[in-house]
Protein backbone atom coordinates (compact mmCIF):
# COMPACT_ATOMS: atom_id res chain seq x y z
CA UNK A 1 0.00 0.00 0.00
CA UNK A 2 1.85 3.44 -0.90
CA UNK A 3 2.12 5.19 2.19
CA UNK A 4 2.03 8.92 2.50
CA UNK A 5 5.75 10.35 2.05
CA UNK A 6 7.82 11.77 4.73
CA UNK A 7 8.24 14.47 2.58
CA UNK A 8 7.69 16.16 -1.03
CA UNK A 9 10.28 15.26 -2.84
CA UNK A 10 9.09 18.11 -5.61
CA UNK A 11 8.72 20.65 -2.68
CA UNK A 12 10.87 20.60 0.37
CA UNK A 13 14.35 20.22 -1.54
CA UNK A 14 14.68 23.93 -3.46
CA UNK A 15 11.11 25.57 -3.61
CA UNK A 16 9.86 25.31 -0.15
CA UNK A 17 13.04 26.71 1.93
CA UNK A 18 13.22 29.48 -1.25
CA UNK A 19 9.57 30.69 -0.68
CA UNK A 20 10.28 30.69 3.27
CA UNK A 21 12.84 32.96 2.82
CA UNK A 22 10.77 35.12 0.10
CA UNK A 23 7.96 35.39 2.06
CA UNK A 24 7.28 37.71 5.27
CA UNK A 25 6.99 35.75 8.47
CA UNK A 26 3.38 36.27 8.37
CA UNK A 27 2.39 35.55 4.87
CA UNK A 28 3.83 31.98 5.50
CA UNK A 29 0.91 29.82 7.32
CA UNK A 30 -1.47 31.08 4.70
CA UNK A 31 1.22 29.96 2.21
CA UNK A 32 1.31 26.29 3.86
CA UNK A 33 -2.39 26.84 3.87
CA UNK A 34 -2.19 26.78 -0.11
CA UNK A 35 -0.10 24.05 -0.55
CA UNK A 36 -1.46 21.84 2.13
CA UNK A 37 -5.17 22.06 -0.06
CA UNK A 38 -3.54 21.08 -2.94
CA UNK A 39 -1.57 18.25 -1.18
CA UNK A 40 -5.04 17.27 0.33
CA UNK A 41 -7.03 17.51 -3.24
CA UNK A 42 -4.22 15.59 -5.29
CA UNK A 43 -4.77 12.62 -2.35
CA UNK A 44 -8.38 12.49 -2.75
CA UNK A 45 -8.16 12.64 -6.40
CA UNK A 46 -6.14 9.42 -5.93
CA UNK A 47 -8.11 8.06 -3.79
CA UNK A 48 -11.07 8.31 -6.22
CA UNK A 49 -9.21 7.47 -9.41
CA UNK A 50 -6.14 6.32 -7.94
CA UNK A 51 -5.64 2.56 -8.63
CA UNK A 52 -3.27 2.44 -5.10
CA UNK A 53 -4.44 5.62 -3.05
CA UNK A 54 -2.54 6.33 0.07
CA UNK A 55 -3.86 7.59 3.87
CA UNK A 56 -4.08 11.07 3.60
CA UNK A 57 -6.26 11.35 7.15
CA UNK A 58 -4.96 9.99 10.97
CA UNK A 59 -6.67 10.11 13.67
CA UNK A 60 -4.42 9.63 16.62
CA UNK A 61 -5.18 9.40 20.28
CA UNK A 62 -2.07 10.51 21.86
CA UNK A 63 -3.23 10.00 25.33
CA UNK A 64 -6.03 7.50 26.85
CA UNK A 65 -6.09 10.14 29.91
CA UNK A 66 -9.22 11.34 30.41
CA UNK A 67 -11.15 13.59 33.17
CA UNK A 68 -14.82 13.02 31.78
CA UNK A 69 -16.73 10.06 32.95
CA UNK A 70 -18.88 9.57 30.35
CA UNK A 71 -22.09 7.03 30.57
CA UNK A 72 -21.70 6.16 26.31
CA UNK A 73 -17.80 5.84 26.46
CA UNK A 74 -15.08 3.65 28.99
CA UNK A 75 -12.00 5.37 27.60
CA UNK A 76 -11.70 7.08 31.50
CA UNK A 77 -11.73 3.38 32.83
CA UNK A 78 -8.79 2.20 31.31
CA UNK A 79 -6.50 4.60 32.76
CA UNK A 80 -2.86 5.11 31.09
CA UNK A 81 -0.64 2.51 29.50
CA UNK A 82 2.58 2.83 28.18
CA UNK A 83 1.51 5.77 25.94
CA UNK A 84 3.88 7.08 23.51
CA UNK A 85 6.42 9.94 24.80
CA UNK A 86 7.60 12.83 22.86
CA UNK A 87 10.08 11.83 21.08
CA UNK A 88 8.47 8.69 20.27
CA UNK A 89 5.76 10.96 18.95
CA UNK A 90 7.95 12.49 16.84
CA UNK A 91 9.93 10.06 15.48
CA UNK A 92 6.25 8.73 14.07
CA UNK A 93 5.73 11.88 12.57
CA UNK A 94 9.22 12.25 10.56
CA UNK A 95 9.13 8.57 9.53
CA UNK A 96 5.42 9.65 8.03
CA UNK A 97 5.10 12.96 7.05
CA UNK A 98 2.42 13.07 4.23
CA UNK A 99 -0.78 13.15 5.91
CA UNK A 100 -3.13 16.31 5.47
CA UNK A 101 -5.91 15.81 8.16
CA UNK A 102 -4.96 14.87 11.35
CA UNK A 103 -7.34 14.62 14.37
CA UNK A 104 -5.55 14.90 17.81
CA UNK A 105 -7.88 13.19 20.50
CA UNK A 106 -7.72 10.79 23.83
CA UNK A 107 -8.86 10.68 26.10
CA UNK A 108 -8.59 14.07 26.65
CA UNK A 109 -5.61 15.69 24.87
CA UNK A 110 -5.47 18.94 26.43
CA UNK A 111 -4.73 16.58 29.60
CA UNK A 112 -1.10 15.56 28.10
CA UNK A 113 1.77 18.60 29.54
CA UNK A 114 3.39 18.42 26.50
CA UNK A 115 0.35 18.92 23.84
CA UNK A 116 1.71 22.07 22.37
CA UNK A 117 4.96 20.14 22.24
CA UNK A 118 3.20 17.11 20.17
CA UNK A 119 1.41 20.19 17.65
CA UNK A 120 4.97 21.69 17.24
CA UNK A 121 6.50 18.27 15.94
CA UNK A 122 3.12 17.66 14.20
CA UNK A 123 3.45 21.07 12.09
CA UNK A 124 7.35 20.78 11.92
CA UNK A 125 7.33 17.32 10.65
CA UNK A 126 3.98 17.30 8.38
CA UNK A 127 4.90 19.97 5.17
CA UNK A 128 1.63 18.51 3.72
CA UNK A 129 -0.68 19.03 6.78
CA UNK A 130 -4.25 21.40 5.54
CA UNK A 131 -6.12 20.64 8.32
CA UNK A 132 -5.39 19.74 12.19
CA UNK A 133 -8.69 18.76 14.34
CA UNK A 134 -8.51 18.47 18.32
CA UNK A 135 -12.06 17.54 20.11
CA UNK A 136 -11.96 18.49 23.85
CA UNK A 137 -14.45 18.23 26.90
CA UNK A 138 -13.52 21.41 27.95
CA UNK A 139 -13.59 20.22 31.72
CA UNK A 140 -10.71 22.68 32.67
CA UNK A 141 -11.19 25.44 31.15
CA UNK A 142 -7.77 27.28 31.79
CA UNK A 143 -5.83 24.37 30.53
CA UNK A 144 -7.82 24.18 27.33
CA UNK A 145 -7.68 27.67 26.47
CA UNK A 146 -4.15 28.05 27.07
CA UNK A 147 -3.25 25.27 24.71
CA UNK A 148 -5.31 26.50 21.80
CA UNK A 149 -3.97 29.83 22.19
CA UNK A 150 -0.32 28.25 22.24
CA UNK A 151 -1.38 26.05 19.44
CA UNK A 152 -2.65 29.09 17.25
CA UNK A 153 0.74 30.65 18.19
CA UNK A 154 2.34 27.60 16.04
CA UNK A 155 0.14 29.21 13.32
CA UNK A 156 -1.67 25.75 11.98
CA UNK A 157 -2.48 26.14 8.29
CA UNK A 158 -6.21 25.28 9.08
CA UNK A 159 -7.17 24.19 12.68
CA UNK A 160 -10.31 23.03 14.06
CA UNK A 161 -11.58 23.17 17.74
CA UNK A 162 -14.83 20.92 18.56
CA UNK A 163 -16.16 21.44 22.42
CA UNK A 164 -18.15 18.47 23.20
CA UNK A 165 -21.84 19.18 24.32
CA UNK A 166 -24.20 16.32 25.02
CA UNK A 167 -27.37 18.33 25.95
CA UNK A 168 -28.79 21.29 27.73
CA UNK A 169 -27.04 22.00 31.31
CA UNK A 170 -28.56 18.95 33.71
CA UNK A 171 -28.52 16.63 31.11
CA UNK A 172 -24.85 16.89 29.66
CA UNK A 173 -23.40 17.08 33.16
CA UNK A 174 -25.31 14.06 34.04
CA UNK A 175 -24.60 12.27 30.48
CA UNK A 176 -20.66 13.00 31.13
CA UNK A 177 -20.32 12.16 34.42
CA UNK A 178 -19.05 15.70 35.88
CA UNK A 179 -20.80 18.19 37.86
CA UNK A 180 -20.69 21.71 36.43
CA UNK A 181 -19.12 20.44 32.63
CA UNK A 182 -21.88 22.54 30.88
CA UNK A 183 -20.78 25.64 32.78
CA UNK A 184 -16.86 25.43 31.37
CA UNK A 185 -17.82 24.17 28.16
CA UNK A 186 -19.37 27.55 28.12
CA UNK A 187 -16.10 29.36 29.49
CA UNK A 188 -13.86 27.58 26.94
CA UNK A 189 -16.03 28.88 23.92
CA UNK A 190 -16.37 32.42 25.63
CA UNK A 191 -12.57 32.46 26.08
CA UNK A 192 -12.33 31.26 22.50
CA UNK A 193 -15.00 32.95 20.04
CA UNK A 194 -12.66 36.00 19.97
CA UNK A 195 -10.58 34.15 18.43
CA UNK A 196 -12.41 32.19 15.61
CA UNK A 197 -11.38 33.90 12.67
CA UNK A 198 -9.19 32.73 9.11
CA UNK A 199 -8.12 29.31 9.54
CA UNK A 200 -9.45 28.84 13.09
CA UNK A 201 -13.10 27.37 13.43
CA UNK A 202 -14.67 26.34 16.94
CA UNK A 203 -17.58 23.92 17.02
CA UNK A 204 -19.92 22.32 19.65
CA UNK A 205 -19.85 18.12 18.58
CA UNK A 206 -23.20 16.69 20.66
CA UNK A 207 -23.02 12.86 20.37
CA UNK A 208 -26.50 11.28 19.72
CA UNK A 209 -27.11 8.85 22.86
CA UNK A 210 -29.43 6.61 23.93
CA UNK A 211 -30.08 8.96 26.56
CA UNK A 212 -30.19 12.77 24.66
CA UNK A 213 -32.63 11.73 21.71
CA UNK A 214 -34.60 15.01 20.41
CA UNK A 215 -32.15 17.42 22.44
CA UNK A 216 -30.67 19.10 19.94
CA UNK A 217 -33.27 22.19 19.39
CA UNK A 218 -33.15 22.11 23.72
CA UNK A 219 -29.39 22.53 23.58
CA UNK A 220 -29.32 25.22 21.24
CA UNK A 221 -31.62 27.19 23.26
CA UNK A 222 -29.37 26.62 26.68
CA UNK A 223 -26.55 28.01 24.44
CA UNK A 224 -28.33 31.01 23.02
CA UNK A 225 -29.12 32.15 26.78
CA UNK A 226 -25.22 32.80 27.46
CA UNK A 227 -24.07 32.67 23.65
CA UNK A 228 -26.87 34.44 21.40
CA UNK A 229 -25.01 34.53 18.04
CA UNK A 230 -24.43 30.49 18.49
CA UNK A 231 -26.77 29.09 15.65
CA UNK A 232 -27.61 25.39 14.59
CA UNK A 233 -24.17 26.05 11.74
CA UNK A 234 -21.98 25.77 14.89
CA UNK A 235 -23.01 22.29 15.76
CA UNK A 236 -21.77 18.73 14.31
CA UNK A 237 -24.05 15.73 15.61
CA UNK A 238 -22.48 12.33 15.22
CA UNK A 239 -23.70 8.85 16.72
CA UNK A 240 -22.64 7.08 19.47
CA UNK A 241 -20.54 3.70 18.75
CA UNK A 242 -19.14 0.82 20.29
CA UNK A 243 -15.46 -0.07 20.51
CA UNK A 244 -13.85 -1.85 22.53
CA UNK A 245 -9.78 -1.06 21.72
CA UNK A 246 -10.68 2.79 21.44
CA UNK A 247 -14.31 3.88 23.82
CA UNK A 248 -13.38 0.79 25.45
CA UNK A 249 -17.50 0.37 25.85
CA UNK A 250 -18.24 -2.93 23.52
CA UNK A 251 -20.14 -4.47 26.65
CA UNK A 252 -21.84 -1.02 27.49
CA UNK A 253 -24.97 -2.57 29.60
CA UNK A 254 -28.53 -1.34 28.10
CA UNK A 255 -26.67 0.77 25.99
CA UNK A 256 -25.37 -2.04 24.10
CA UNK A 257 -28.42 -2.78 22.68
CA UNK A 258 -29.31 0.31 21.02
CA UNK A 259 -25.84 1.61 20.06
CA UNK A 260 -25.69 1.55 16.05
CA UNK A 261 -23.99 -1.14 14.54
CA UNK A 262 -24.77 -3.66 17.66
CA UNK A 263 -26.77 -6.10 15.03
CA UNK A 264 -30.99 -6.26 15.06
CA UNK A 265 -32.72 -3.71 14.97
CA UNK A 266 -34.94 -3.78 18.34
CA UNK A 267 -38.43 -1.77 18.99
CA UNK A 268 -36.07 0.47 21.25
CA UNK A 269 -33.89 1.16 18.78
CA UNK A 270 -36.38 1.84 15.97
CA UNK A 271 -38.10 4.46 18.04
CA UNK A 272 -34.37 5.85 19.30
CA UNK A 273 -33.28 6.16 15.20
CA UNK A 274 -36.39 8.27 14.99
CA UNK A 275 -35.73 10.67 17.92
CA UNK A 276 -32.31 10.90 16.28
CA UNK A 277 -33.35 11.39 12.96
CA UNK A 278 -35.70 14.52 14.12
CA UNK A 279 -32.25 16.05 15.22
CA UNK A 280 -30.45 14.92 12.16
CA UNK A 281 -33.13 16.81 10.19
CA UNK A 282 -33.18 19.89 11.75
CA UNK A 283 -29.41 20.37 11.46
CA UNK A 284 -29.54 19.55 7.88
CA UNK A 285 -31.94 22.17 7.40
CA UNK A 286 -30.13 24.85 8.66
CA UNK A 287 -26.98 23.79 6.79
CA UNK A 288 -28.86 24.06 3.41
CA UNK A 289 -28.82 28.08 4.11
CA UNK A 290 -24.91 27.98 3.84
CA UNK A 291 -22.56 27.70 0.83
CA UNK A 292 -19.40 26.14 1.93
CA UNK A 293 -17.61 23.37 1.70
CA UNK A 294 -17.53 22.10 4.96
CA UNK A 295 -21.28 22.71 5.23
CA UNK A 296 -21.36 20.50 1.64
CA UNK A 297 -19.50 17.35 3.60
CA UNK A 298 -21.04 17.69 6.71
CA UNK A 299 -24.71 17.64 4.87
CA UNK A 300 -23.58 14.03 2.56
CA UNK A 301 -22.19 13.09 6.72
CA UNK A 302 -26.02 13.83 8.05
CA UNK A 303 -27.57 12.00 4.88
CA UNK A 304 -25.49 9.22 5.29
CA UNK A 305 -26.53 8.70 9.06
CA UNK A 306 -30.04 8.28 7.67
CA UNK A 307 -29.12 5.67 5.46
CA UNK A 308 -27.17 4.13 8.12
CA UNK A 309 -30.04 4.41 11.01
CA UNK A 310 -32.28 2.82 8.28
CA UNK A 311 -29.91 -0.12 6.68
CA UNK A 312 -27.85 -0.57 9.73
CA UNK A 313 -24.74 -0.95 7.46
CA UNK A 314 -21.95 2.16 6.16
CA UNK A 315 -24.09 3.82 3.35
CA UNK A 316 -20.48 4.15 1.25
CA UNK A 317 -18.00 2.20 0.27
CA UNK A 318 -15.52 1.75 3.37
CA UNK A 319 -12.08 3.65 2.19
CA UNK A 320 -10.63 2.86 6.05
CA UNK A 321 -7.23 1.65 5.79
CA UNK A 322 -6.71 2.99 2.03
CA UNK A 323 -7.47 6.72 3.32
CA UNK A 324 -7.32 6.32 6.53
CA UNK A 325 -6.24 4.62 10.04
CA UNK A 326 -6.10 4.96 13.34
CA UNK A 327 -3.25 5.37 15.94
CA UNK A 328 -3.84 4.52 19.86
CA UNK A 329 -2.18 5.72 22.48
CA UNK A 330 0.46 2.99 22.88
CA UNK A 331 1.54 2.84 19.08
CA UNK A 332 -0.80 0.28 17.90
CA UNK A 333 -2.14 0.57 14.41
CA UNK A 334 -5.68 -0.28 13.52
CA UNK A 335 -7.80 0.50 10.21
CA UNK A 336 -10.47 2.45 12.45
CA UNK A 337 -11.32 3.32 15.77
CA UNK A 338 -14.25 0.93 15.50
CA UNK A 339 -12.99 -2.35 14.02
CA UNK A 340 -10.98 -4.23 16.57
CA UNK A 341 -8.29 -5.75 14.20
CA UNK A 342 -4.74 -4.64 15.49
CA UNK A 343 -2.32 -4.29 12.06
CA UNK A 344 0.80 -3.77 14.51
CA UNK A 345 2.59 -1.92 17.21
CA UNK A 346 4.92 1.64 16.04
CA UNK A 347 7.73 0.65 18.53
CA UNK A 348 8.02 -2.67 16.68
CA UNK A 349 8.94 -1.25 13.09
CA UNK A 350 11.32 1.75 14.01
CA UNK A 351 7.95 4.11 14.27
CA UNK A 352 7.74 3.66 10.37
CA UNK A 353 3.86 2.84 9.40
CA UNK A 354 4.82 0.75 5.95
CA UNK A 355 5.88 -2.29 7.50
CA UNK A 356 2.68 -2.24 9.10
CA UNK A 357 0.05 -1.23 6.30
CA UNK A 358 2.70 -3.53 3.96
CA UNK A 359 2.33 -6.49 5.90
CA UNK A 360 -0.11 -9.50 4.61
CA UNK A 361 -2.12 -8.91 7.86
CA UNK A 362 -3.06 -5.33 6.63
CA UNK A 363 -3.34 -6.72 2.81
CA UNK A 364 -5.73 -9.13 4.14
CA UNK A 365 -8.05 -6.40 6.43
CA UNK A 366 -7.80 -4.25 3.53
CA UNK A 367 -9.53 -6.72 1.28
CA UNK A 368 -12.04 -7.61 3.94
CA UNK A 369 -13.33 -3.96 4.43
CA UNK A 370 -13.54 -3.37 0.20
CA UNK A 371 -15.66 -6.51 0.25
CA UNK A 372 -17.93 -4.89 3.50
CA UNK A 373 -16.54 -7.26 5.92
CA UNK A 374 -16.05 -5.20 8.61
CA UNK A 375 -18.50 -4.32 11.44
CA UNK A 376 -19.69 -1.45 9.51
CA UNK A 377 -19.85 1.91 11.39
CA UNK A 378 -20.71 5.64 10.18
CA UNK A 379 -17.84 7.81 12.49
CA UNK A 380 -16.79 11.16 11.21
CA UNK A 381 -13.37 10.04 11.89
CA UNK A 382 -14.00 7.24 9.13
CA UNK A 383 -17.03 9.05 6.98
CA UNK A 384 -15.33 12.16 5.78
CA UNK A 385 -12.50 10.47 4.04
CA UNK A 386 -14.70 7.79 2.78
CA UNK A 387 -16.81 10.49 1.55
CA UNK A 388 -13.87 12.71 -0.39
CA UNK A 389 -12.77 9.26 -1.76
CA UNK A 390 -16.17 8.02 -3.26
CA UNK A 391 -17.58 11.82 -3.85
CA UNK A 392 -15.85 12.70 -7.40
CA UNK A 393 -17.62 11.62 -10.43
CA UNK A 394 -16.79 7.73 -12.46
CA UNK A 395 -15.23 7.28 -8.87
CA UNK A 396 -13.57 3.65 -8.24
CA UNK A 397 -16.88 2.24 -6.21
CA UNK A 398 -16.92 -0.98 -7.21
CA UNK A 399 -16.73 -4.37 -4.55
CA UNK A 400 -13.20 -5.61 -5.92
CA UNK A 401 -10.74 -4.60 -3.06
CA UNK A 402 -8.32 -1.77 -3.49
CA UNK A 403 -4.91 -2.94 -4.11
CA UNK A 404 -2.55 -2.86 -0.88
CA UNK A 405 1.11 -3.23 -2.88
Amino acid sequence: MPLPPAADPAMDPWLRPRLRSWLRPELRPGLRSILGRWHLARAVIRGNYGVRPSPFKLTFAVTDRCNSRCRACGIWHRGCGEELALGEIDAFFAANGGFSWVDLTGGEFFLRPDCREVVQSLLARMPRLYHLHIPTNGVDPGRTVDAVRAILRLSPPWFTVTLSLDGPPALHDRLRGVAGNWESVMAVHEALSPLVRGRFRLFFGLTLTPWNPGTLAATLAAVQERRPRVTLADFHLNLAHRSGHYYNNAGAGDGDLVFPGSGGVSPAAARLAEAWLGDIRLLTAARRRRFDPVDFLERRYLAGVERFLRERKCPERCRSLALSLFVGATGEVYPCIIWDRPLGNLRESAFRLGPILESPRAREALTEIAMGGCPHCWTPCEAYPTLLGNGLPFSRRGGAPLEAG
